[in-house]
């Protein structure tokens, strides 16, 4: 028997490009929340957070040493996506999720699923760059709001060209994720979160520059737009 239309659901699929970033964040949380509470990992369990901060970290200072002496390679290339996994807590690691399963629903109503996620890495990777050369810290950076802000980015890249005429009730989407993102800085203020939010703004401005290259035809466009010149 078809379903009646007001029993449909209203909500479309995620695009498989925000799984593909949501499910690995929230899989390496779950591990090291249940080495927090003792269900796995015995006593060794309770310091897996501390362990994969400092396996997976940037650290501007090590990472430019590694650098100079030649020996940025092998495993220090697993930082580049797994900073992205690990988080300072568990609440933060939520929220990101949150923010990229809402930013990334939004984004990935225009953009194809490969070019949200060379949006995103990108300019992640572009952010923790900045993070590094600019500062040199000896401090651990970890979790995924470099993403976050590539994304937000490209939302608002998106918000301002009104390419996001299938996101219902725009004005209420960017305000729920201005209070999502108002509630992250406090959580970051709470934990600690040292000078992460300068990766923060370059991840935002990259993925701001990044988006319009990334929608269909745009890098036509902008290539038709150099031969005109």
């Amino acid at each position: 028997m078809p379903m009646e239309p007001n029993r449909q659901t209203a909500l479309n699929p995620l695009p498989w490009a925000v799984w593909v970033l949501v499910l690995p964040l929230l899989a390496v949380e779950a591990v090291l929340q249940a080495g927090a509470l003792g269900l796995a990992g015995g006593e060794a369990g309770a310091g897996w957070r501390i362990l994969a901060v400092q396996r997976l970290g940037l650290s501007g200072a090590h990472l430019l040493h590694l650098a100079e002496t030649g020996r940025l390679w092998g495993p220090e290339l697993l930082r580049l996506p797994g900073f992205l996994l690990v988080h300072a807590g568990g609440l933060l690691a939520v929220l990101a999720a949150v923010l990229i399963l809402a930013l990334g629903k939004a984004v990935g109503e225009v953009l194809s699923g490969p070019a949200l996620l060379v949006l995103v890495l990108t300019g992640a990777w572009a952010g923790a760059l900045v993070w590094i050369l600019v500062l040199a810290s000896p401090y651990w950076m970890v979790g995924a709001y470099p993403a976050v802000f590539a994304l937000l980015g490209a939302f608002c890249w998106l918000l301002w060209r009104r390419r996001l005429s299938a996101v219902a009730n725009r004005r209420r989407f960017a305000a729920l994720i201005v209070l999502l993102l108002v509630l992250r800085l406090g959580v970051g203020l709470w934990i600690g979160g040292g000078h992460d939010w300068l990766a923060d703004i370059a991840a935002f401005a990259a993925g701001f520059g990044l988006c319009p290259l990334m929608v269909p035809g745009g890098t036509a466009a902008l290539l038709e737009r150099l031969r005109r010149r």
